[in-house]
């Protein structure tokens, strides 16, 4: 422990320093000063407060003056006999009395009716008040048994054109019965001669500041400023809480925005309120004087500690000053600078240290510029480095680059990087400089952990060598042969990970540095990202040109079903995506258990046509076990027969080293197999990435195929299902009326020769009407043979080019009526069409029309088609027990749609058949009116 100095600089801050007094006193002094304002506020509300409610109490006192007058009237018998013209006279003979109501006196019978008035007021006698609340809670009063005055707040005098208030008195009866009530006015207004405003004035109430009475809604009865009378001061929160029966006093501002002290009490007896406001500024100008001492006391009591701790200060800090002024120098570089201080404590302690150090900053600065210009060459590389990889994403690029700056910046002649294959764990030679041409394949190509670059790929940790020829861990004895001694080799490192190595090394020997060693490892870590980058970026482009050959084999799969040309695609996508130098695509014939090539891309196009067997090939291999595969020694491959091998080395002049296969499978069953062939070069081999985009081409090969075969049984089914329907139609309806023209014309020729003229007439006009029907129902079988116009027409144009084709040409008045536009959805479109199809088929056929209408409406909620002709009608019960399928037909397609469908047909009264689609079913409805 130091020994403890009375004289030191702490015991001086101790002695000196009354900041903590200063600080207490002006607490003390503020906390005095506060409280002795919050006393004096308190005092003040309170008495304003008191005064408030005292005033109130004395107002309401002088207003029972009023109430007695009437009351006293009130109980006169000729005021409560009821009869008006005793009560007029009544009020007549008090009028000195009643001379204080300068609003006027009225009496109201029990029904609230004017009866009398003082002075006479003939235009209101007979008038209804019952409305009014004086005579209201006058009434009210009575009821609950109380005969106190009612004060009422400010009402219109409708007669005189005046505001009033009021004072309402009931008039009862000898056994205490209502009989009416008695009303004194008081005009509103203190600038009339009243009594009631005289009072109110005698009572001096606010005369150190202004004052006011409300009435029970919050208008202004009385107030210090006579021109203020009548306003409406409800939005004031004192007027809201002295009309809520609140007493108290608050501290608030004037709307000329001074300080006051508003306090406020209810008047009793009434619904009114007093408020009284007064200056806070006079309130408290007592109180001045104090509050003037009170700050006079702060003043001093902070400023005579600070005069005296400024001078203690200023004798302790004269020697920090002078200690200050050297550093500044010492700053400025004048190394060297000393200083004396003979205090006795810390402070010349601080100098002696402060002598110390200028001394050693003195004798290092001489070392500091050498070491600073090494510093400045360093980062000048690792800049140059960082620039130089920056500027490209080719990985061969940046490599050739760094290399170059690292052995420049070090003075160095030979060199290399290193780069490791995680898949193969190799690590394998990417550039170098400085050896000879037939060198560079005996140094490449390192298992981890072996030589100095695979140690360190090990570790992950720098290495120096002094002399590398006789180092026990040298592996590659070229390094002897050229004659290469110091070696320092640093790790290429990207996010935790080593990526590969980069060294330098000298053929003479050199003493590799720790800044040597740091330098090298910076320049790595820079590398080893720009790697990782630049792999990234190659890998992120060959996955995006994936990801479009992809979706271009989607989208080419989806749009058309031409089968030769999508297979041809996405062998030729394949084979350009997987960078290979063939593709072919192979389609399995089980039965002969062989494989043909059906597409192919590259060098391999020779190839079309060819078949082999599924066990020769790699691909009858992957087609036999439905798995994919690769091959990256293929001429070493036993399920590759030599014959293929040679086939293609003979027609393409290369030979094959490796090859990636898929099946192509549908439902669990191969159909075929996609197999790409060498690598771009031959240089590189196939890897899982490669296979699996392999395998993503195969599925969109595989669903083409699929899809192409479907499309062609449903094309097969659909020519079988038509041919048998026009099969149909022709034995049920062609066919058998050209047997029966057969049958007749054979009748008509023997009653010919038997000379019967009449009968073979009427054989002839059967065999000339038979011959008309079979030419309309060949019109009909013809016309759903051509192409359907009602995709290019739509519905209007399909009906129209229909009735056209049949029923005009078949000599039927045929009509298209259309009311309204519309769009339905195709499917319900082709129903539509379908049903008035069927329709005029079976009126064609059976009815022998002379007219028929389609009519089409759309009102905006539905569309409804309806098909008329006037031909023999038929019976529907019969047809619906044992009839044809045309009626169910119909019925069915309206129901698909989720129309409603109906027939309405009689015999001898034509058919109508009507479909109604409602506009849930519509995709677009616009109707013309």
């Amino acid at each position: 422990m130091p020994r403890r100095r009375w004289g030191g600089l702490r015991a001086k801050i101790i002695t000196w320093s009354f900041v903590p007094t200063t600080i207490i006193l002006t607490a003390v002094a503020l906390f005095t000063f506060v409280s002795y304002q919050r006393v004096t506020e308190d005092l003040v509300l309170q008495r304003d407060q008191d005064v408030a409610r005292l005033s109130a109490g004395q107002l309401a006192t002088e207003l029972t003056e009023y109430p007695g007058i009437l009351s006293a009237l009130a109980r006169t018998t000729d005021i409560y006999n009821g009869d008006p013209a005793t009560q007029r006279d009544a009020l007549l003979n008090a009028r000195n009395s009643l001379a204080v109501f300068d609003g006027g006196v009225v009496i109201l019978d029990t029904f609230g009716t004017v009866v009398a008035t003082e002075p006479e007021q003939p235009e209101i006698v007979g008038q209804d008040w019952a409305d009014r609340p004086c005579y209201s809670a006058a009434l009210r009063s009575q009821t609950l048994g109380s005969s106190e005055s009612i004060f009422s707040d400010i009402v219109a005098d409708k007669a005189q054109g005046l505001e009033v208030v009021s004072i309402a008195v009931p008039i009862t009866g000898e056994q205490g019965e209502f009989q009416g009530v008695i009303v004194g006015m008081f005009h509103l207004g203190a600038t009339t001669v009243s009594s009631f405003y005289g009072d109110i004035v005698r009572l001096r109430i606010g005369e150190a500041g202004s004052a006011y009475l409300v009435d029970g809604n919050g208008r202004v009865i009385y107030h210090s400023d006579v021109h203020r009378i009548g306003e409406d001061f409800s939005s004031q929160p004192t007027v809201q809480q002295v009309l809520e029966g609140q007493v108290g006093a608050t501290r608030t501002q004037s709307p000329e925005q001074q300080d006051i002290v508003a306090s406020f009490a209810p008047v009793p007896g009434t619904p009114w309120g007093l408020v009284i406001e007064e200056s806070w500024a006079s309130l408290t100008s007592e109180s001045q004087g104090y509050q003037r001492f009170l700050l006079l006391l702060l003043v001093l009591g902070v400023a005579m500690p600070i005069l005296v701790v400024a001078v203690g200060v200023r004798r302790i800090t004269q020697p920090i000053m002078e200690l200050i002024g050297a550093a500044r120098e010492v700053a400025q570089g004048r190394f060297g600078r000393t200083i004396t201080a003979r205090t006795g404590d810390e402070i010349e302690e601080l100098a002696q240290q402060f002598n110390t150090m200028s001394a050693q900053l003195d004798e290092s600065y001489k070392n500091l510029e050498q070491k600073v210009a090494d510093r400045t060459q360093e980062l000048s590389t690792l800049n140059a480095i960082a620039a130089a990889v920056s500027q490209s994403l080719d990985l061969g690029t940046i490599l050739n680059l760094a290399l170059d700056k690292t052995l420049q910046a070090m003075g160095i002649e030979a060199g290399g990087i290193y780069l490791l294959d995680e898949d193969s764990g190799m690590l394998y030679l990417a550039v170098q400089r400085g050896f000879n041409p037939q060198a560079s394949p005996e140094i490449d190509r390192l298992r981890v952990g072996e030589g100095f670059s695979g140690r360190v790929v090990e570790s992950g940790e720098p290495l120096v060598v002094d002399d590398a020829s006789a180092d026990p861990r040298l592996t590659k004895t070229v390094v002897r042969k050229e004659g290469l001694r110091s070696l320092a080799v640093a790790p290429l490192n990207s996010r935790g990970k080593v990526l590969g190595t980069i060294f330098a090394i000298t053929h003479d020997h050199r003493e590799f540095t720790d800044q040597d060693v740091q330098l090298l490892t910076s320049i790595g870590n820079q590398i080893g990202v720009a790697v990782e980058n630049a792999r990234l970026y190659e890998d992120t482009r060959n996955r995006l040109a994936q990801v479009v050959a992809l979706q271009e084999t989607t989208t080419a799969v989806a749009s058309t079903l031409e089968l030769d040309e999508l297979l041809t695609l996405i062998t030729q996508q394949a084979t350009t995506l997987l960078q290979a130098d063939a593709g072919i695509l192979n389609l399995v014939d089980w039965d002969k258990n062989e494989d043909e090539v059906v597409a192919a891309a590259g060098l391999a196009t020779f190839m079309i046509g060819s078949r082999d067997s599924l066990t020769d090939t790699l691909s009858g291999w992957v087609a036999l076990h439905n798995q994919p595969v690769i091959s990256n020694q293929i001429q070493e491959d036993d399920r590759t027969s030599e014959r293929a091998l040679e086939w293609f080395v003979e027609e393409t002049q290369r030979k094959v080293q490796s090859a990636a296969a898929a099946p192509l499978s549908a439902k669990g069953q191969v159909m075929g197999t996609l197999v790409i062939i060498d690598k771009l070069g031959g240089t590189i081999e196939f890897d899982q990435v490669d296979l699996d985009l392999l395998v993503a081409f195969a599925n969109q090969a595989a669903t083409a195929i699929e899809n192409a075969r479907l499309y062609e049984q449903a094309q097969q089914s659909a020519i079988i299902e038509e041919r048998g329907r026009l099969a149909r139609e022709l034995h049920d309806s062609v066919t058998q009326s050209l047997y029966s023209l057969t049958l007749l014309a054979e009748a008509g020729q023997r009653l010919a020769k038997a000379g019967d003229i009449e009968r073979a007439r009427e054989y002839m006009h059967r065999l000339g009407e038979i011959g008309q029907q079979s030419l309309k129902e060949m019109r009909l079988l013809v016309y759903e043979l051509r192409p359907l116009a009602l995709r290019e027409e739509g519905l209007v144009g399909a009906l129209n080019q229909r009735l056209d084709a049949v029923e005009r040409r078949a000599g039927v008045d045929a009509r298209l009526i259309v009311e309204g536009e519309f769009t339905v959805s195709e499917q319900a479109e082709e129903a539509l069409y379908r049903i008035a199809q069927e329709a005029l088929n079976n009126a064609l056929k059976h009815a022998a029309p002379t007219l028929v209408e389609v009519t089409i409406r759309a009102d905006g909620k539905r569309v409804e088609l309806e098909v008329a002709d006037d031909g023999r009608g038929f019976d529907l019960d019969a047809a619906g027990s044992g009839g044809g399928m045309g009626l169910v037909s119909m019925q069915e397609r309206a129901e698909r749609i989720g129309a409603t469908y109906q027939v309405i047909s009689a015999a001898g009264e034509g058919t109508r058949v009507k479909v109604c689609l409602a506009c849930n079913h519509l995709e677009k409805m616009e109707v013309v009116q």
